[in-house]
């Protein structure tokens, strides 16, 4: 039987070996153990036992790391979707897989033996929003350097954010806030690894090999302009929810969260679009870090940003002189406090 605190105690074993003074043979025998119980660890749903015990135990066997990240993104995708991580777009973004995700509480993953998996067990909607919140989270915090999530947030997760619950919606914002500019795994300079041939349970990776150099920079140009693809795709869904979200909270979240990573893309006429738009938002909160945003890119397009910063002020100005009441010329007067600054 599965017992949640069996987790906390391996964890706590690795803690100690890594963190004392043992014999090179304890700490092997050790991970060994841990290697051999992979398997029977991620063939349960993702908990926060679970999320806890990785958080720890991952650190301490560098060698184990890339285990690791794949069983736990395969736990994730499985909370989210009810496919393994790879599946590819038409599996993340079908209904069907939505359903038996919420009617199977987000695992076990079809991959585990069937001897290690639990009777499924029909789960009610507020433990199903706790399990994707939770996946959310830690597939937003979780250390995933060795593999490229751009994909899997543009085919999955950006589902979410125009799910039901605002908790939900803005937890998913922030994941693809952070998620979306991927750095790509490390790899033999000379071996590469397109996403879209993983198998379904990640162990094993088929390899794309190169004859020469031209062959490669061609690659590397195809994937530069793949992740550019998928980066600008993620943005339109974000500035689409950040214009249209009815919670002002989750405007603000999503705007706050468009770092200067994304400049270079956000100076694109298509995106400055969304931006404009939302300097008229009615949280003020939300106009204050749009102008803060537009404010950055005009150092990179001021063609394009700087003409329309113009035309917002002499709008505010406008407002600020025919309004009737003293709430109108504040909302005014603090937009203008920001765009000044």
């Amino acid at each position: 039987p599965h017992i949640p605190e069996s987790l906390t105690c391996l964890a706590s074993i690795c803690v100690v070996v890594h963190n004392q003074s043992v014999p090179p043979a304890v700490v092997n025998a050790v991970e060994t153990t841990v290697l051999n119980l992979i398997d029977d660890i991620f063939c349960w749903p993702l908990t926060i036992k679970l999320a806890e015990a990785m958080a720890e135990i991952s650190p301490t066997f560098p060698s184990l790391i890339q285990s690791f990240q794949k069983k736990m993104l395969n736990t994730i995708s499985f909370a989210l979707c009810a496919a393994p991580f790879g599946s590819g777009p038409a599996m993340f973004a079908s209904g069907y897989h939505r359903k038996r995700a919420i009617s199977s509480g987000g695992g076990p993953p079809m991959f585990a033996p069937a001897a290690h998996r639990p009777a499924t067990n029909q789960v009610t909607p507020s433990e199903q929003q706790e399990k994707v919140v939770l996946a959310l989270r830690m597939l937003r915090m979780y250390n995933f350097d060795l593999i490229t999530l751009g994909e899997f947030v543009r085919d999955a997760i950006t589902n979410f954010i125009d799910d039901e619950s605002p908790t939900i919606r803005k937890e998913a914002a922030l994941t693809c806030c952070k998620l979306a500019i991927d750095e790509p795994p490390e790899t033999n300079p000379n071996v590469f690894v397109d996403s879209r041939y993983r198998d379904p349970d990640l162990d094993q990776f088929p390899l794309v090999h190169f004859n020469n150099n031209d062959d490669y920079m061609q690659y590397q140009d195809r994937q530069v302009q793949t992740g550019d693809c998928v980066l600008s795709e993620i943005l339109e869904r974000l500035l689409t929810a950040g214009l249209n979200d009815p919670d002002p909270d989750i405007r603000l979240a999503i705007f706050a969260s468009l770092d200067n990573r994304f400049d270079h893309s956000l100076c694109f006429s298509d995106k400055l679009s969304y931006l404009m738009t939302a300097v008229n938002d009615e949280d003020r909160r939300v106009r204050g870090v749009v102008i803060s945003i537009l404010g950055r890119l005009s150092v990179l397009n001021c063609a394009g940003v700087l003409p329309s910063l113009r035309w917002t002020l002499l709008q505010l100005l406008a407002e600020m002189e025919n309004a009737i009441d003293s709430r109108q010329i504040e909302t005014a007067a603090d937009t203008l406090a920001a765009l000044i600054q």
